[in-house]
């Protein structure tokens, strides 16, 4: 089987959302386990994980662990699985928040299945549009949410256009 970088790195997205679909984590083990054997037969398993994830991340998850304190190919298949179930397994307990001062999303908002897809109209009250960041629509850091915005507003404008 072949894994590709970008393959893991997505399912490595999905595990760093919080718990979610049993699937999902399952195939990440086992996409790490084969990746391993596949691709860095002589590479140590903190250094494989640290093409993946952050160093310290990679460091957490080896630990001390001696089985894994060696190249890959001399790891026990054992160790790598229970390696892969670490990886699989995590979750992640937020400490705290800095607020909505800092905040580059938030979560929440208004129903997207309480508006129209083409207008953004409310269902529930004619006239009344919601655009942008009101809205329960989450995207990840780098310009979606800004996209979304625009695109939303977009919508709703030619949707109040005189002429519409």
């Amino acid at each position: 089987a072949t894994v590709h970088f970008d393959q893991i790195r997505q399912l490595l997205d999905h595990a760093r959302a919080g718990p979610g679909d049993d699937a999902i984590r399952a195939a990440l083990g086992q996409s790490l386990h084969l990746t391993f054997w596949a691709v860095f037969a002589i590479a140590a398993s903190t250094l494989v994980l640290a093409t993946l994830v952050p160093s310290r991340l990679a460091d957490a998850w080896v630990g001390d662990d001696p089985a894994l304190q060696r190249p890959i190919n001399e790891a026990a298949d054992r160790a790598l699985a229970t390696l892969a179930e670490r990886v699989a397994g995590w979750r992640i307990t937020p400490s705290g928040t800095e607020g909505y001062r800092k905040a580059e999303v938030t979560a929440g908002g208004v129903d997207t299945r309480e508006l129209s897809s083409q207008t953004l109209e409310a269902r529930r009250q004619p006239g009344l549009h919601f655009i942008g960041e009101v809205t329960d629509v989450t995207g990840w850091l780098g310009g979606y949410n800004f996209q979304w915005a625009w695109a939303s507003a977009f919508a709703c404008a030619q949707a109040l256009r005189p002429d519409a």
